[in-house]
């Protein structure tokens, strides 16, 4: 499979003095390669994972995980070889809110001076004596074949960001299927399932440039082991934890970065297909006696059949006809309670059912008589479709 490089200088590949959590935000590195990817300029982007929002955009999913490289930190200095080697009241180059709360944690005493710029212009601000030490990904100089120029930092002193030495291949959701094979071919599984571990941590947390927040996956054979760390902003506190678990199967890896379902004020569910049940249990990972307690509104036979299997007790069947489900929710009692609709397909069509008036009023406004809350796991070329369409709750 043959193709054309196109390059790009990004808004964060341009900033020299400035902080990310000043400019805008981890987006810089990849606003415009997801607007050209967007607009069909480009099949696919590359990126260095650690740069890349915990959420993707609209329509775009990762194809493909190449074999990690160092994830560890490089320090790279003209007096030292390690940060502790550093005479009292060094400068420190960095402009990482994490790098510079874990220097700080391991050395109070140091002065941190703002530092970006690509390696020829680091090591050129340190000749100048601008800084004394700096930090660079092992990743990147490895790549760039100058990993001599730092002494790598052992994972067990400094944790690196989460994703760090890992890149990421995104493409729309419309990518060719042969086009998506090949780079089947050049994802490299176990760097994969880190991924979606250290980025299922970041999403947890909320995790961005304004965070000093650290994690990496350690792969011990028959087990994953993750370690993450959340620091102050002047590494005078330190909140870490670590766990391990069986190697899940990848599919349950990703559903580990979907969001989490609220349930809160949520009395009942409509599902309007069989699949619409599956996503849903897959979602909340099993059904819990108060979700099976839950009045379960099934619009035909094949669906109510599935949420029998799936553990609902409080079935409401349909006849199979969308109207006819709408009509028998309306005339309930219930419709002062909160509900959580699948959002399969039909969802549009369902909605339309309602009476105009009804159906305007849980659209646009939030303290509709029905509330519906838009489960939002649905084929990415129908979500572009129903987006302008629908004005529901959505996470």
């Amino acid at each position: 499979w043959r193709g054309e490089i196109v390059t790009f200088t990004t808004s964060g590949d341009q900033l020299t003095t400035e902080r990310l959590i000043d400019a805008g935000g981890k987006g810089l590195f990849t606003r415009e390669l997801d607007a050209a990817l967007d607009r069909g300029e480009v099949d696919v982007t590359v990126h260095s994972l650690k740069d890349v929002p915990s959420v993707l955009p609209e329509g775009q999913r990762f194809v493909a995980f190449p074999d990690r490289e160092d994830p560890r930190e490089g320090f790279l200095s003209p007096h030292a070889t390690s940060l502790n080697e550093l005479k009292q009241g060094a400068r420190v180059g960095t402009a990482s809110l994490r790098r510079e709360a874990q220097t700080l944690a391991l050395r109070p005493d140091v002065e941190i001076v703002t530092f970006r710029g690509n390696v020829a212009t680091r090591m050129r601000k340190l000749e100048e004596g601008l800084a004394d030490a700096t930090y660079l990904a092992m990743a990147g100089l490895t790549r760039l074949g100058m990993a001599h120029l730092a002494h790598p930092i052992p994972l067990e002193d400094m944790l690196p960001a989460a994703g760090q030495g890992i890149v990421g291949v995104v493409a729309r959701e419309t990518l060719a299927e042969d086009a998506a094979e090949a780079f089947e071919k050049m994802n490299h599984e176990p760097t994969e399932a880190a991924a979606h571990i250290e980025r299922a941590f970041l999403a947890a947390l909320d995790g961005s440039c304004r965070t000093p927040i650290a994690a990496h996956t350690f792969d011990k054979g028959d087990t994953w082991s993750v370690k993450g760390e959340v620091l102050s902003l002047d590494g005078k506190q330190t909140w870490s934890a670590s766990g391990s678990c069986a190697k899940a199967s990848m599919l349950e890896l990703k559903a580990l970065e979907a969001p989490m379902l609220d349930l809160s004020g949520i009395y009942n569910l409509v599902f309007t297909s069989a699949n619409g049940v599956r996503f849903f249990v897959e979602a909340v990972g099993g059904i819990t006696e108060h979700v099976a307690d839950l009045t379960t509104w099934c619009v035909g036979p094949a669906t109510a059949d599935a949420a029998e299997a799936a553990g609902f007790q409080r079935i409401v069947r349909g006849d199979g006809n969308s109207d006819e489900l709408a009509r028998l929710i309306l005339s309930s009692e219930c419709t002062e309670d909160g509900f959580l609709h699948n959002a399969m397909p039909d969802f549009w069509h369902f909605m339309r059912r309602f009476p105009h008036q009804r159906y305007k009023r849980m659209r646009f406004r939030r303290s509709a008589p029905v509330r519906v809350r838009l489960f939002w796991f649905i084929q990415p070329r129908l979500r572009m479709f129903l987006r302008p369409c629908l004005k529901v709750y959505q996470w």
